[in-house]
């Protein structure tokens, strides 16, 4: 499936921390996620891009090519200047290979990153790319109810626009939460072990890692998290079913795979966190029962 890593606040971290954390996500997300890399930065410069169609390649500042008639495997626009928050997106294809569909897909001055399949329901325009997060990038710049009342399928994402990062969940495509513990930032991925993974690789400490809420949106100014709110996804599509193995990972009717439900710990089971957050009951027949939003699933307890 497609990987989102995404940090609210990085105007504390060094440059080469940035680097660390960018060629540690492509590497991390390179064993699944083969079919291109990008990231998204905003600084005092406004938004600055760069894609790689080899995530290996990935970095901050890449190599020059020394010969003129190789084939280009980067692209980038914008001007790189301080670094104040990062989205990352590493991708598996469900459309068309290149660098015209690798994410960030950008538009309206809008850079979004995606995870999940959808169509589109709303008025014609005018596509850059064979990429259906187009979609989501066409009705973002008329409104999140625009995504609503248009877009059907499944999603997370994360996109600036206005110069305000927003992060979006339904209740299907996953999304993780933690906040670094020396520097104020909150942290989102699209599975528990790969924020684990990039944060230990850059040296950076965490917190409890828990699951977003369902069908959530969040807006970020600068460090600040100044906005949440409930949205009203306008559903699934039989197409945006038919792709899930490739883009979630898993069929549409899996809840979660088992490993992501041992997974908890006692340290990631804060109930005291904010509302976006899942909780979680352990029962007395053994099973454990997960609240995220409306729905609740419950799972036998594995027993020695």
């Amino acid at each position: 499936m497609c990987k989102l890593f995404i940090m609210t606040n990085t105007s504390e971290l060094k440059k080469e921390t940035i680097d660390k954390l960018i060629k540690a996500s492509s590497k991390s997300m390179y064993s699944t996620e083969r079919d291109g890399f990008g990231f998204s930065i905003k600084g005092d410069k406004g938004v600055f891009n760069r894609r790689f169609l080899n995530p290996i390649d990935a970095c901050l500042v890449p190599k020059t090519y020394k010969y003129k008639f190789l084939k280009q495997n980067m692209n980038q626009d914008g001007e790189l200047g301080t670094i104040d928050s990062l989205i990352m997106h590493g991708r598996t294809s469900t459309n068309v290979l290149g660098l015209i569909n690798t994410h960030p897909i950008s538009k309206h001055g809008i850079s979004l990153c995606h995870n999940g399949v959808v169509e589109d329901s709303g008025p014609d325009f005018d596509m850059i790319s064979d990429n259906d997060t187009e979609f989501l990038v066409e009705r973002l710049s008329e409104g999140i109810d625009s995504i609503e009342k248009h877009i059907t399928g499944y999603y997370a994402f994360a996109a600036y626009k206005d110069n305000q990062l927003i992060i979006v969940r339904d209740s299907i495509a996953p999304l993780y939460f933690t906040e670094l513990i020396e520097h104020s930032c909150h942290v989102f991925a699209t599975t528990r072990d790969l924020l684990k993974t990039v944060l230990k690789s850059a040296g950076l400490k965490h917190g409890p890692i828990s699951e977003l809420e369902d069908n959530i949106k969040l807006v970020y100014q600068g460090k600040d998290l100044i906005s949440q709110d409930s949205i009203t996804p306008k559903g699934r599509s039989s197409y945006a079913d038919s792709m899930a193995e490739k883009s979630l990972g898993h069929s549409i009717n899996s809840i979660d795979s088992m490993d992501s439900i041992v997974d908890y710990t006692d340290s990631d089971l804060d109930l005291g966190e904010e509302r976006f957050l899942v909780e979680i009951e352990t029962n007395a027949d053994h099973t454990w029962t997960f609240f995220k939003g409306r729905h609740s699933y419950t799972f036998h307890e594995f027993l020695n």
